[in-house]
């Protein structure tokens, strides 16, 4: 039973093992025929001994002998790499004494070298800025198209697979977050994208990473589009300065992880609410408060009725309104059972249930009158707490 175990209070405290974090940073470009991301390298800043009870220092997670870094890279399709690059790897690899820079010649080889470093690495958290919308998305839709094989795409996970999960199609909203296939796919290890937690611990006008470098480490960024990475390939050092914007993005990703303090953060507050880890992570507010009243409930001794899906409560409906028109002596609808049968079909139609706020967007073009309106009766309580406003002013 489980009123049968108990806690083991121990006479000292444990200390909280450490952690390993890599922080995983792609270059696409854009196969214009099939309009698609296409991996041309992988960058990979690793840091062990990483605490997670307390917030770090910089000296702390930067000393040496506890950072490790690497780079895959491929070359384009029908052509080859530049002179004195392969030199310049190789001279790169005996000076640090392991692989930190390794040229393939496909995708399918950068994908397979890749997941083997990282399962190598084993880190408990994976870690990029729009990591969970795009980095990943796009990681696993190309090892499904370049048909890697279950035994290396699964290693980005810790849960051995042998069939790939529903992908979802990748969203085009920036920052909208791993789908249910994607956090499948990385079972046992935690997923940490600074831009979802950046977006709820700072108040920012723009989440980017060159924002947030500028205004948070005071370090400047060099942004490179998918368009400007194929005339890179010319030369050897273009290329590797290709290989250095894509590490510091690594790098900058995990800086910013450090300095919001995110995994004491966000291991406080699972703590407190009762839920796991990996949602707060994700930024599930309601699944917070949601679990963290259920843990009331059930101190309480109060039964919590069962959570119904969408689809469960469409067809309990349908149910009702057949059993009340049979009853009434009515002839049933032949369209109910038609509902029962197509529920995802009559949701889209049906449209929401309930009328939200309504945000306009801002339309473009020059104007030529100033028109303000505030309407501090519409406001939510919560900006009427933060700034201290009066609904009748």
């Amino acid at each position: 039973s489980p009123k049968d175990i108990s806690v083991l209070m121990a006479s000292t405290t444990l200390e909280v093992p450490p952690v390993v974090v890599a922080a995983v940073n792609l270059k696409t470009i854009i196969n214009e025929k099939h309009n698609v991301h296409e991996i041309v390298s992988a960058s990979v800043i690793c840091c062990h001994q990483v605490k997670i009870d307390t917030p770090m220092r910089s000296e702390d997670w930067q000393k040496r002998g506890t950072m490790s870094h690497f780079t895959v890279m491929r070359k384009l399709e029908g052509s080859i790499f530049p002179i004195g690059l392969t030199k310049e790897a190789s001279d790169r690899n005996q000076k640090a004494g392991s692989n930190v820079l390794a040229l393939e010649s496909s995708e399918r080889a950068l994908l397979n070298r890749l997941m083997i470093e990282l399962s190598k690495l084993d880190c408990d958290v994976l870690v990029g800025h729009n990591i969970s919308g795009f980095d990943l998305d796009v990681l696993l839709h190309r090892a499904q198209t370049c048909k890697v094989p279950s035994s290396m795409w699964s290693k980005i996970g810790r849960l051995r697979r042998s069939v790939m999960p529903r992908l979802t199609k990748g969203n085009t909203l920036y920052g909208s977050g791993a789908s249910p296939g994607i956090m499948s796919c990385i079972a046992g290890r935690l997923l940490c994208d600074t831009y979802l937690c950046s977006r709820d611990l700072l108040r920012e006008v723009n989440y980017s990473l060159t924002q947030l470098a500028e205004t948070q480490l005071k370090k400047d960024r060099r942004e490179v589009s998918p368009h400007d990475i194929p005339p890179m390939f010319q030369s050897s050092e273009t290329l590797l300065k290709l290989v250095e914007y894509g590490e510091t993005e690594a790098c900058l990703s995990l800086e910013l992880m450090f300095h919001l303090s995110v995994l004491p953060l966000t291991r406080q507050l699972t703590n407190i609410s009762g839920n796991l880890w990996g949602k707060t992570l994700q930024g599930a507010r309601a699944q917070r408060v949601e679990y963290l009243l259920l843990h009331s409930f059930h101190s309480k001794k109060f039964i919590v009725p069962d959570k119904f899906a969408a689809r469960s409560k469409e067809l309990n409906s349908a149910k009702r309104k057949l059993n009340a028109d049979t009853e009434g002596g009515n002839v049933a609808d032949p369209t109910i059972d038609d509902e029962v049968h197509n529920g995802d079909q009559g949701k889209a139609r049906k449209g929401s249930s309930y009328a939200g706020g309504l945000v306009l967007e801002p339309k473009k073009g020059l104007y030529d009158k100033y028109i303000i309106l505030l309407d501090f009766n519409s406001l939510y309580p919560s900006i009427i707490q933060e700034y201290n406003l009066l609904h009748h002013c």
